[in-house]
């Protein structure tokens, strides 16, 4: 399932990977085996002027909470 798809309200496509492993994919960007580097990863898309839903965030810290 993804955290964010590209629409009109988001510039980045972001989604759990999991092969072996859990991965945290930025498509066309980067992947991350943390959560907590992709959150990163998503302010830096903020920071760049990117359109990044808010909900994808809060839903990475959320599953760091569990």
């Amino acid at each position: 399932m993804s955290y964010a798809r590209w629409s009109e309200d988001s510039d980045v496509y972001v989604y759990e990977r999991t092969v072996e492993a859990s991965e945290w994919v930025c498509c066309g960007c980067a992947a991350f085996k943390t959560r907590e580097g992709m959150i990163e990863h998503l302010r830096e898309h903020e920071e760049r002027g990117h359109r990044v839903p808010a909900e994808a965030i809060a839903r990475l810290r959320r599953e760091l909470e569990r």
